[in-house]
């Protein structure tokens, strides 16, 4: 009888712990969201469930994630992919980027880079250099 209930609460303990993998997942999915409410949700949750910080996201692909106004802070995106991520406003301080492509990646005077991060070498595109060359498109076609 006892090796019958040892087994029954291995399984359900196996199970409980694949659907909490799975919830994990579908979380660092929803960040790479372009909806800047589910993107926003999901990094809040990340930050509560400690996976901002546990290299839980490392290697992962938020290209396109509307990540703006996002508090990352002290997270790990090593060898993340940010390629045209939304980070206007986002709060990276003491965020590890080491070798994370940010190509595109949209920022503005509000975002907190990581100290000393040289982002411009990064290929990151200011919100203020779009809105310039959009400005300056109009004026063409008139």
């Amino acid at each position: 009888m006892i090796g019958i209930g040892i087994g029954v609460w291995g399984v359900d303990e196996l199970n409980r712990w694949r659907s909490g993998k799975e919830y994990k997942r579908e979380i660092i999915r929803q960040m790479a969201s372009r909806s800047n409410d589910f993107a926003l949700d999901a990094a809040r949750i990340a930050k509560d469930e400690g996976w901002l910080r546990d290299g839980s996201l490392m290697a992962k692909s938020f290209s396109g994630a509307n990540l703006s106004g996002a508090n990352l802070w002290g997270a790990n995106l090593e060898f993340a992919n940010l390629t045209k991520a939304n980070l206007e406003s986002t709060d990276l301080t003491g965020v590890s980027l080491f070798r994370a492509t940010l190509t595109q990646a949209v920022f503005d005077d509000n975002t907190r880079w990581p100290e000393g991060f040289d982002y411009r070498s990064k290929g990151v595109i200011s919100i203020h250099d779009i809105n310039q060359e959009l400005y300056k498109n109009e004026e063409e076609w008139e």
